[in-house]
Formats: C-alpha cells, sequence, structure tokens
C-alpha cells in the first residue's frame, strides 16, 4: 500500500520559507494563517508540521498576576498581628484569596485602633 504524503517537499520547503520570514509574533501568526489558506490545510495542522520541522517558535508566555506570595501574606499578617510568624506558620496552607482577605481585615481594624 503506498503511503499518502500529508505535505511535498516543495510545500514544507514553502512553509519554512514564508513563515522564517516573520520577524514577530503577530507575523508569524499570520504567516501560518496564509499558509493554510494557500495549501488548503488548518491552521493546526500547518502548526504542527513546522513543530515536528523544528521551525515554529512558540508564543511567549504571559505573566501571571502580580501579587505577594502566600509567604510573604504570612509574614505581613504575623507583623500586623504582632505574633511570631512560627506561631501562624501554618496558615500559609490557607487559600490565597482567604489571605489576602484577612490581611486586608486585619490591617483595617490596626489601623482603625491607632
Amino acid at each position: 500500500m503506498t503511503k499518502v504524503v500529508n505535505y511535498t517537499d516543495a510545500m514544507v520547503a514553502r512553509m519554512k520559507e514564508v513563515y522564517g520570514e516573520a520577524t514577530n509574533e503577530a507575523e508569524r501568526a499570520e504567516a501560518v494563517k496564509d499558509l493554510a489558506d494557500e495549501m488548503g490545510k488548518t491552521v493546526a495542522g500547518i502548526r504542527a508540521k513546522l513543530v515536528a520541522e523544528g521551525v515554529y517558535v512558540a508564543k511567549a508566555k504571559t505573566a501571571g498576576k502580580a501579587g505577594k506570595a502566600k509567604a510573604e501574606l504570612v509574614t505581613a499578617l504575623a507583623l500586623a498581628l504582632d505574633l511570631d510568624e512560627g506561631v501562624i506558620e501554618t496558615i500559609e496552607k490557607a487559600n490565597k484569596v482567604a489571605l489576602v482577605r484577612i490581611l486586608g481585615r486585619v490591617t483595617a481594624l490596626k489601623e482603625l485602633a491607632d
């Protein structure tokens, strides 16, 4: 049985040429879309072939939300309550949202008391 070839050598060369000319993320995305239209393939199929050929550049990961780590929140909470951090260290296992809310409430109450 003859193996069906999804991408000819000429198609692969064209893909590498067009994709290689792109200089940024937006241009690369547009190149993949244009190649898919040109070759009658899906965007996912073109991307997969570029990955297999080792030329695909993955999109940059977006940074997560900036904020304090749970350990920093526990330290701030201990300071706000005038407690030794070791006394409340297990609170770090709490949900981060809960820690932020507790710290906010304690800080607000402390400001009212002062």
